[in-house]
């Protein structure tokens, strides 16, 4: 039996809110330790899979699974300023949630909290009360 298709891989479905949230929530540790990084001038982040390597204002996701399910590929960029810090960029996901997420999130370097957002798609997701707190 052939099968015939058109070129084109099958639609989507788009991302609910709370599977972007859910995919935001998934990173929270891994940023946290990206932000610490950063602030010790770089170092690498081990995943169950993969790596998240910081260096200078760069962070690159190679393969990076926080818990074997979710994988992002791609970079982030950061920028310093004496009371916040912002990280900003793309990642390409794969396994259970696919898409690329959008990040645009600035930390509080005085109280620790986060502010911003979280995009798959047309789906956006503020993360003040979701990625809360840098201890």
């Amino acid at each position: 039996m052939l099968l015939g298709g058109c070129g084109k891989d099958p639609a989507v479905a788009p991302l609910s809110q709370e599977e972007v949230g859910g995919i935001a929530d998934s990173l929270l540790p891994t940023l946290r330790d990206g932000l610490v990084a950063t602030q010790a001038g770089g170092g690498q982040v081990l995943g169950m899979q993969g790596t998240l390597e910081v260096a200078g204002t760069t962070w690159d996701f190679a393969g990076y699974s926080p818990d074997g399910n979710l994988f992002a590929e791609g970079q982030l960029q950061t920028e310093s300023h004496p009371a916040r810090l912002r990280v900003w960029g793309e990642l390409s996901l794969s396994g259970a949630q696919q898409g690329t997420l959008f990040l645009d999130l600035t930390l509080n370097v005085t109280n620790g909290t986060f502010a911003g957002v979280a995009r798959v798609g047309d789906t956006e997701v503020p993360v003040s009360g979701r990625l809360c707190c840098l201890d």
